[in-house]
């Protein structure tokens, strides 16, 4: 019953008077009190929907550091959409790219020739993926289950990057 009341509110939420909503959603409870469960209605929900809507997993606890995090996020991220518009990919490659370039000077030259190469800034990026995802026209339920597993320093750049780098319309994260 809650995981249906919860899609329909992504479908209601994401229409064509407005296409700029997005929201988070955390199913916060204990360990073992059924947060991947409810994934699971929600998901069988999804199938029995008839709105399109591109959904998936994201696990972060998988990742050793929090470069990683971010890596991981957006080339699950261009994966999974770039099945609906090409052109993403190669925008959240290089989105990617600016957002790490300070966290990798260590990568080498090879990396920072790659920098230069992109005449857009890090706005200018987002706000091209942005409007490639709300082209898409289709909600998009990415799922982060196991938020729990993340160390307190992992737990704030996922959150930062749902927050401030990742907040495209169209985009509804649930965490549990």
């Amino acid at each position: 019953k809650y995981a249906k009341l919860l899609l329909d509110k992504i479908i209601v939420t994401k229409d064509e008077k407005n296409p700029q909503h997005s929201f988070v959603i955390n199913i916060g409870e204990n360990y073992g009190y059924g947060k991947t469960s409810f994934f699971n209605f929600l998901k069988e929900e999804l199938k029995e929907t008839k709105v399109r809507i591109i959904s998936f997993d994201y696990k972060p606890w998988l990742c050793d550091n929090a470069n990683a995090i971010i890596t991981e996020f957006f080339q699950t991220l261009r994966n999974e959409l770039k099945l609906y518009n090409p052109q993403l990919d190669k925008k959240i490659n290089n989105y990617t790219k600016l957002l790490l370039k300070d966290c990798t000077r260590q990568v080498g030259l090879s990396y920072i020739g790659t920098l230069f190469n992109s005449s857009h800034t890090l706005k200018e990026e987002h706000d091209e993926i942005a409007n490639t995802i709300k082209n898409i026209n289709m909600p998009i339920i990415i799922f982060i289950d196991d938020v729990d597993r993340l160390q307190n320093d992992e737990l704030m750049v996922l959150l930062k990057l749902i927050r401030d780098t990742a907040d495209f319309a169209n985009i509804f994260y649930i965490l549990a």
